[in-house]
């Protein structure tokens, strides 16, 4: 198992406190690395993912940095939509059939993870617990 200090253990940590978006970030993954999607797709749409980050970062300033707080928040702001709709784009341009797998194989593996969390393994019936681990009590103890 990887330690907390490294980059694979700062990624599990990562899985567990952002599920949700870090399963967006697997599928998406996946979906890069799959021969159904088309290297056009692959190639321009993170180029200009990035282009439009970095384009943001230099020169979008929405508020000035005047403004106490806010004009600092502008910018990463900006830069945090851009990567939003990169995302967006690159799986709406994406096969329909490459997107549902993904996602499905995901959602096997987010399961499997969860279930061993709560210590139910595969061989037991739907919602036993086996008596090799017991379920997690609160969030503090699986983090």
């Amino acid at each position: 198992m990887a330690g907390v200090g490294s980059p694979e253990g700062a990624f599990e940590q990562l899985k567990k406190v952002f599920p949700q978006g870090m399963d967006e970030l697997l599928v998406m993954w996946s979906l890069f690395k799959d021969g159904r999607v088309s290297p056009w797709v692959k190639a321009v749409v993170p180029t200009l993912t990035a282009t439009a980050v970095l384009g943001c970062l230099k020169y979008g300033d929405v508020v000035s940095d005047k403004v106490p707080f806010i004009g600092k928040l502008d910018k990463p702001a900006l830069a945090a939509g851009c990567l939003l709709l990169g995302a967006l784009a690159f799986k709406s341009l994406s096969p329909v059939d490459a997107i549902v797998e993904a996602t499905r194989k995901v959602g096997e593996e987010r399961k499997k993870r969860e279930d061993a969390l709560r210590g139910v393994s595969s061989d037991t019936p739907e919602g036993t617990v086996s008596n090799e681990k017991k379920p997690k009590s609160s969030v503090f103890e699986v983090i």
